[in-house]
């Protein structure tokens, strides 16, 4: 969907590509404008498996892509840092450097100039001369001989010339001088036809014919020579019957340009663009032209920008949008300030300003200006006004007022702004400056966030017109909120001090937000009279001797206090209109918490709540949702009889003496009691006929539990329960699904006769006395789990019919009969009854012991994965389940472990879609190995296949007749000499296996040789030994195997022609380990100096005499292993030199590594390292101090560990480690300060969730863990 701002009336094409009617099998659909689409996006997620939005580089990613071109181009490494400086200073350049295409002639114009143009249109000028100079260039090199005279031909103005205007700064354009000014203009008239003319086509791709007729004379060769000089392009586009050729400009910057020179050179077009402005929205359309006119001409910019004013006027709805507003000012800045140096337009009375130069800005606010006087609105943006003063005081017109991030070492003059409405403060730091609003009569919004005004004092105007106020996080002298506003609405306060006053807003009758967090009131606070007051929220507040008195709001919806302390009283008695209630981490004294008359409460929270009164709740009809946790009642009991609404109730951590009651609760449909003690309690539930889901997590109930007649219960679990003396009857649960019991004691019974839509159970570390599972009727059972059941007693487990997953770990049945009077194995009855296994798709037992219990799955009609390990069972039995496996022509994947087979014949023959086997520990006799193995060869189908800890002796395993083998993993086999050398043969005339793992083999004399053009994509050997010969074979294929992208090699002596060819061109993730090879150190940095594309190295237990010099030649190292690795002095040396300059290092782990006097810093990838691990690390003092510092910029660090460190003299600071969620610290030595330094800076670790100190002396050092 590219292209979409060059495409007017695209409405019902978007459409039809959305809805799928025009390319019906897109699935994945990616746009430059998202915003295009409009509210047809709302659709997207039933149409699209995936959506893209591609954007242009950003800041970081555009320097990037500078130093690539100043590198690869220019072989110019310290351009970048110049280029960077010039950028940043140049306004106007940084705002489109994202664009890559931009990007690429910007880089190309400073280097020839080695600065950048003052306005946009001096740049494209630049630009077009760089595309002509190339092109001559060029055209000289392969034509040295031709004259000058002869290269190019010139064009002529064309006949209607008298009425261009030729301006005279174009003549020394390089185009107007090699092919005269007839060129230049003939691609304007086309620009301007396409944006400006009455004639304006939908697209910016324009057919070849219809281009060279809009050419004039000798279009052909024009077009030809526009083409040449790129910046004309042509490519193919897709037709329905035949294939168009379509011809674009180099990006649509470049065809509004070559419009706006067609406008300043004919006064015709000049008049029809200024006439088609006939709205603010025109302006945007066409903003890039506008600035272009400024540069170009001065006095027709001043005439559009008379326009804009007039439509201002007239359009003043669009002045309140934000972003018309940045363009509009950027449009008044662009076109005079920077081009020109001074403001033009008394009338002026709007502006949005980012990121532009304050010495551009200046002269707008000069005492000379007379812009400032009309100013109504004024944002400004990311400025730090050093010895200067932001002086507004002649501004009577200004309405809105807003600074972000603005840093004022002056003065910012306010005093005589009598009209301003609203002001902003976002991030700001004002110095030596009074913020005098007492003449602002008029102010209605004031709002303060992150703002530091140490020397400020604030004084508020005496009028009562003052609405909405928000503090946070502001530090000041102080603020006096006079208790005559009346008018207040909205009031936020937030991380603010006030002394020894009260918050007085008694008289505030109109307030209906209020807001206080992390405050502390010496005083008190008044809102006794508050009777519109809506919403209150308080968070981690202190008041003292203060009675929050809520008496009189009687339209009070929204409670909400969390973390506050009080001494006072608490008074809701009259809140007749409260719907939400939240009271979190509260300590009330002597306080009755009196809901009794809030008939419409529908939601409340009480958590971590000490209370020494009573909890009222008797007439609140309406509740609905009410959550309990940590709740403390003393001798005082929750009465929720008469709710009848009540749909949800969640106790957790309660502990109750008195009574629940919830007899007449009949629309309860959701009840979860966690970690509980009810004494005396009984939980009555025989009315809620709409409980559907019901959950006891730690239930302890001292009396009894009356369940209701659970007819819409859907899911039911207890975990970790004791139910004494109760009867769990879900018999006529009829719409029971899931049934989870963990860790649960019933001591009495467990009837589920008729759950006939039961389809999981889930029982786990349950005892049952006297319980009866009974799954008759469960015909639509998908998953029973089994694990650690004990049954004391003569229980009845039921036919069912056999769930599609069925799973026993380590469960003992005891004596289970299918009848109490016949004595028979249960699991025989289930399994052996072949009417009940139709629907069997899985099995899982493991740890079990089922003796002569029958398994046979003969007449499974989709039965297709089967898992045993440690299952003993006797030899008959174990004939009749293999024999069965061979009639499931369905299965896909099998896994036995830990089984002994006897002598049993394990036949694979007619498992024709068999994808996956999986054989670990497996014993069977001599002659049915080579019948398996003969079988095995038979699975065309196989995909994976894994052999673990057998002995196959003679039997003879081959891959020739396998063709769709993918994983191969083969660990701890035997076999004889002959089978190995047929093995490695097939081994190695085998291409697709894409996984190969071989461990702890003895191959001798095999030859084991991969083929260069094989599939291999992974490779992992263990513990592998082969004869020399063999090795020199095996070294050589493998360093040609050319798609390895992941290689791992422990344990192993090789030969140095591993990587000695020109393989692992793609190798991603590369670990040796304790890996011998003669002159490993050359052959290690010869494959990181190739493999350019290498994220992964670990290198652990290695001999590398020479150091390792060159992993800054791996780009795209993210995450590196250096474990037990040893070098020479110098070696470490080059170790230390090589991580420092390493860019993108994600993941960096050093263990066991004596680095002397060698020192590394982790200034290069300090916006990259989230993973730093130091163990066992020996280096100089200034190694640690320079490590440490370097680490203070790791603004990105999210896991730490330093262990078996001697940082006596060092300091470890994690004041920017924002970041940081995991730190451990073991075995460290640090002096006492060292100590001090670091648990001082650990509160700014805010993310921090895992805190591990271990071995540590801290001495008087404690850790600040307040955030």
């Amino acid at each position: 969907m590219d292209g979409l701002d060059e495409v007017d009336n695209s409405s019902s094409f978007i459409e039809k590509i959305m809805q799928r009617r025009l390319y019906p099998y897109v699935t994945v659909l990616a746009t430059t404008r998202p915003w295009k689409i409009g509210q047809l996006s709302l659709i997207r997620s039933a149409h699209f498996d995936l959506l893209l939005d591609l954007q242009g580089f950003s800041f970081d990613n555009s320097m990037l892509f500078a130093k690539r071109i100043f590198e690869k181009y220019y072989k110019d490494k310290f351009a970048i840092a110049q280029f960077q400086r010039d950028i940043s200073k140049t306004s106007m350049i940084k705002r489109i450097v994202h664009i890559p295409l931009l990007l690429l002639f910007i880089v190309h114009v400073w280097y020839e100039k080695k600065s950048f143009k003052r306005t946009i249109h001096e740049l494209y000028l630049e630009i077009l001369n760089v595309m002509v100079n190339r092109y001559m260039e060029g055209k000289e090199r392969k034509e040295p001989n031709k004259e000058k005279q002869d290269k190019e031909k010139t064009y002529s103005l064309p006949l209607e010339s008298k009425t261009f205007i030729v301006i005279p700064k174009l003549r020394n354009l390089s185009i107007v001088h090699h092919f005269g000014e007839g060129l230049l203009l003939a691609l304007c008239e086309v620009a301007n036809h396409f944006l400006i003319s009455d004639a304006k086509e939908t697209s910016l791709a324009f057919e070849e014919k219809a281009l060279v007729e809009l050419l004039g004379k000798d279009g052909l060769s024009k077009l030809q020579t526009a083409l040449d000089l790129g910046i004309l392009s042509k490519s193919d586009s897709p037709g329905i019957f035949r294939k168009r050729i379509c011809l674009t400009f180099l990006h649509k910057t470049v065809l509004e340009f070559l419009a706006s020179i067609n406008i300043c050179c004919r006064e015709d077009r000049y008049n029809i663009f200024l006439n088609s402005l006939t709205t603010l929205y025109d302006v945007f359309q066409n903003e890039n032209i506008i600035k272009f006119l400024a540069g170009i001409s001065h006095e027709h910019c001043l005439k559009i920008l008379e326009k804009i004013y007039e439509l201002c006027d007239k359009d003043k709805t669009m002045i309140q949008n934000e972003h018309r507003m940045l363009v509009l000012s950027r449009l008044y800045i662009n076109c005079l300030l920077e081009a020109y140096g001074e403001p033009v337009n008394q009338k002026l009375y709007c502006m949005h300003v980012d990121n532009v130069e304050w010495n551009v800005l200046q002269p707008v606010f000069s005492s000379t200006s007379n812009v400032r006087t009309n100013l109504k609105w004024l944002t400004l943006s990311s400025y730090f006004l050093d010895d200067a003063e932001l002086d507004l005081s002649e501004s009577n017109c200004l309405e809105y007022l807003s600074l972000k991030e603005v840093a004022i070492n002056g003065k910012l003059l306010l005093s005589k702004c009598t009209q301003l409405k609203c002001l902003k403060l976002y991030k700001c730091s004002i110095d030596d400056a009074t913020l005098d609003l007492s003449v602002s009569n008029c102010l209605q919004n004031l709002e303060m966030v992150y703002c530091s005004l140490d020397v400020v004092t604030l004084h508020l105007p005496e009028s009562n017109c003052l609405e909405n106020i928000c503090l946070v996080h502001v530090t000041m002298k102080g603020i006096q909120l006079p208790s005559k506003y009346t008018e207040l609405r909205y009031l936020k306060l937030r991380k603010y001090t006030i002394d020894n006053s009260t918050l007085d807003l008694s008289k505030s009758n109109w307030l209906e937000y209020l807001s206080i967090k992390t405050m502390t009131m010496m005083g008190g606070l008044l809102l006794s009279k508050n009777n519109r007051l809506k919403c209150l929220k308080m968070n981690d507040c202190i008041i003292h001797h203060a009675t929050l008195d809520l008496s009189e709001s009687r339209y009070l919806e929204y409670l909400s206090l969390k973390n506050v302390t009080m001494k006072g009283k608490l008074l809701l008695s009259k809140c007749t209109q409260l719907k939400h209630l939240t009271l979190h981490d509260c300590t009330l004294d002597d306080a009755t918490l009196d809901l009794s008359d809030s008939n419409f409460l529908e939601c409340l929270s009480l958590q971590y709540v000490t209370m020494n009164g009573k909890l009222l709740l008797s007439k609140c009809t309406q509740l609905e949702y009410p959550k309990q946790h940590m709740y403390f009642f003393v001798d005082a009991g929750v009465n929720l009889s008469d709710s009848n609404c009540l749909k949800c109730l969640s106790l957790v951590d309660v502990t109750m003496k008195g009574k629940l009651l919830l007899s007449k609760c009949p629309q309860l449909k959701s009840m979860k009691l966690q970690q509980c003690h009810l004494d005396d309690v009984t939980l009555d539930l025989s009315v809620s006929h709409c409980l559907e889901h019901l959950i006891f997590e730690c239930l302890t109930i001292n009396g009894k539990l009356l369940p209701p007649n659970y007819i819409q219960l859907k899911c039911l679990k207890l975990w970790k329960c004791r139910l004494d003396d109760t009867t769990l009857d879900l018999s006529e649960s009829s719409c029971l699904e899931h049934l989870s019991l963990v860790d649960v004691i019933i001591k009495g019974k467990i009837l589920l006769l008729k759950c006939t839509q039961l389809s999981s159970v889930e029982l786990v570390d349950c005892t049952f006395h006297d319980g009866i599972l009974d799954l008759l009727e469960s015909n639509r059972l998908e998953r029973f789990l089994c694990n650690k059941i004990t049954f004391t007693s003569r229980n009845r487990l039921s036919n069912c019919t056999l769930p599609k997953q069925l799973m026993l770990v380590q469960c003992s049945l005891g004596e289970l009969t299918q009848d109490l009077s016949v004595s028979t194995s249960p699991v025989n009855q289930i399994l052996h009854d072949d009417s009940q296994c139709k629907q069997l798709q899985s099995v899982t037992m493991k740890n079990a012991y089922l003796g002569d219990a029958t398994l046979s799955f003969d007449n499974v009609d989709d039965f297709y994965a089967l898992s045993l390990d440690n299952v003993s069972r006797s030899k008959e039995c174990m004939l009749l389940l293999c024999n069965s496996l061979g009639q499931c022509k369905q299965l896909h994947s099998i896994s036995v472990k830990n089984v002994n087979l006897f002598d049993v014949l394990f036949s694979l023959d007619n498992l024709d879609y068999l994808k996956s086997l999986s054989l670990d520990n497996v014993t069977m006799s001599k002659e049915c190995k080579e019948a398996f193995c003969n079988s095995l060869s038979q699975c065309k189908q196989l995909h994976r296949l894994s052999i673990k800890n057998m002995d196959l002796g003679d039997a003879l395993l081959s891959l020739d007749s396998f063709n769709q083998l993918n994983i191969l993993s083969l660990d701890k086999i035997t076999m004889s000499k002959e089978c190995k050398e047929v093995f490695c043969s097939s081994l190695s005339q085998y291409k697709l296996i894409r996984r190969l793992s071989m461990m702890n083999w003895h191959l001798g004399d095999a030859v084991l040789s991969l083929d260069s053009e094989n599939h291999l994509h992974e490779l992992n050997l263990d513990n592998v030994t082969m004869s020399k010969k063999c090795k020199e074979v095996f070294c050589k294929s493998l360093s040609q195997c050319k798609q390895v992208h992941r290689l791992s090699i422990k344990n192993m002596n090789l030969c140095d022609t591993l990587f000695s060819h020109d393989g692992f061109k793609f190798l991603d993730k590369l670990n040796l380990d304790n890996l011998e090879v003669e002159k490993i150190n050359k052959l290690i940095c010869k494959c990181l100096s190739r493999c350019k594309k290498l994220s992964t190295v670990s290198l652990k237990n290695l001999d590398m005499s020479d150091g390792l010099h060159n992993l800054d030649e791996a780009e795209r190292l993210e995450y590196l292993t250096i474990d037990s690795v040893t070098m020479c002095k110098n070696g470490y040396r080059m170790l230390c030199n090589s991580l420092s300059r390493c860019t993108q290092l994600k993941q960096l782990e050093l263990m066991n590594l004596a680095l002397g006097d060698a020192q590394f810093n982790l200034n290069k990838t300090k916006k990259k390292l989230h993973h730093l691990t130091i163990d066992k690390v020996t280096m100089s003092e200034n190694g640690y101090v320079m490590l440490f510092k370097s680490m203070s910029g790791c603004t990105e660090l999210k896991h730490l560990e330093l262990k078996n460190l001697d940082l006596t003299d060092a300091q470890l600071n994690l004041d920017k480690t924002g970041m940081l969620y995991s730190l451990t610290i073991d075995n460290v030595t640090m002096c006492q300060d060292g100590y001090v330094i670091l648990f001082n800076s650990m509160p700014t670790c805010k993310q921090l969730k895992h805190l591990k100190l271990l071995n540590l002396d801290l001495g008087d050092a404690n850790p600040a863990l307040t955030n």
